[in-house]
């Protein structure tokens, strides 16, 4: 086997995974523009289960699996909520909320915990 081909291919593999880990990548599925001085907390649900969104306390809205919903919001800090639909899973934290940025929360299930959604939060 040609070793400068596997080098080539490692190189590659590591550099994707570099700017997926740095946040280069777009995510091109969320289309979504915050109103003027505003932002959005976007729910990336890329799990199998349905979540009920809770920010500061109050239910917002409900993102069916593998959607997305975006939650148009004044700039600042917001404690949100995640809430699996007919079953244990969660997931709370404080949000950035940035003007005119969406503040994307990637969410999955945890393999290691039944009862907590694996989530990355990222600015876009």
């Amino acid at each position: 086997m040609n070793v400068s081909w596997l080098r080539w291919a490692g190189l590659c593999c590591c550099a994707a995974v570099c700017l997926a880990v740095t946040g280069c990548f777009d995510d091109d599925r969320i289309d979504h523009d915050p109103p003027r001085d505003q932002g959005s907390i976007v729910v990336d649900n890329r799990s199998s289960r349905d979540i009920d969104v809770f920010i500061d306390g109050a239910e917002t809205s409900r993102v069916r699996a593998r959607r997305w919903r975006a939650i148009d919001l004044e700039p600042g800090v917001y404690r949100v909520v995640l809430d699996e639909r007919r079953g244990d899973r969660n997931y709370r934290d404080d949000v950035d909320v940035l003007a005119g940025r969406l503040s994307v929360m990637d969410v999955g299930l945890d393999p290691n915990r039944t009862d907590r959604f694996s989530v990355l939060v990222y600015f876009d």
